[in-house]
């Protein structure tokens, strides 16, 4: 799964998340990317899918709803700023909440593009 923009890439995000397709989602970030997660960072590839694989065991029952993206591109470089609906559904009961997380994508050789870094948790911290 490839994205041609780094809006696109989000989507793509989405798209695998909630199709629990782990494969989609680690195609999606560079061989070196990092990945914070709650208390701790994640390097390179092989880490990256040990992570999702985590999560997405943990995060049954969860699905992303991309509402907005804010893109900030300088030649092949963005910064992103995506801003999630998150529906849990836990004993028969809906919970929603907003995620806001942000990425910083890199154009590839091949013109797609792929996250570098990934945030989701570090916004939604500091206004906890």
């Amino acid at each position: 799964m490839t994205a041609q923009t780094p809006r696109e890439l989000a989507q793509r995000y989405e798209q695998s998340f909630n199709a629990r397709d782990l494969a989609g989602i680690v195609a999606l970030y560079e061989p070196g990317a990092l990945v914070t997660r709650p208390r701790r960072e994640v390097r390179g590839i092989a880490d990256i899918e040990t992570a999702f694989r985590e999560t997405l065991a943990q995060r049954v029952g969860v699905t992303l709803r991309l509402v907005d993206v804010r893109a900030l591109q300088m030649e092949n470089l963005c910064l992103t700023i995506s801003k999630w609906a998150v529906e849990q559904v836990d004993g028969g009961t809906a919970h929603h909440r907003t995620a806001t997380t942000i990425e910083v994508s890199r154009r590839q050789v091949d013109g797609t593009w792929k996250y570098v870094i990934d945030d989701p948790f570090s916004l939604n911290e500091l206004s906890a």
